[in-house]
């Protein structure tokens, strides 16, 4: 299915198979893969709409839905941790 999340005016989707991200892309496809799933675990608040739809088309990300939430949290605790520092 596909998750589009709204925080403000900008606009993310991640598409999901088999509980696997396998596309996400951010702000019309500025941001798209990885980096996308990463910007929008920085999103604190917003509104989300869940589509069950079926997926076809390969997988843009090429890696576990695990390793993208541990590399997210990774990503932004130095994020916070760089801005404790300045």
């Amino acid at each position: 299915g596909v998750l589009s999340i709204r925080h403000g005016e900008r606009t993310g989707r991640i598409v999901l198979r088999e509980g696997r991200v396998v596309r996400a892309t951010v702000d019309a496809a500025k941001l798209r893969g990885a980096p996308a799933v990463y910007e929008l675990l920085t999103w604190n608040q917003g509104r989300f709409d869940w589509t069950k739809v079926d997926v076809e088309g390969d997988d843009e990300i090429r890696s576990s839905t695990q390793f993208l939430l541990l590399e997210g949290a990774r990503l932004l605790d130095e994020r916070n941790h760089a801005k404790k520092k300045n």
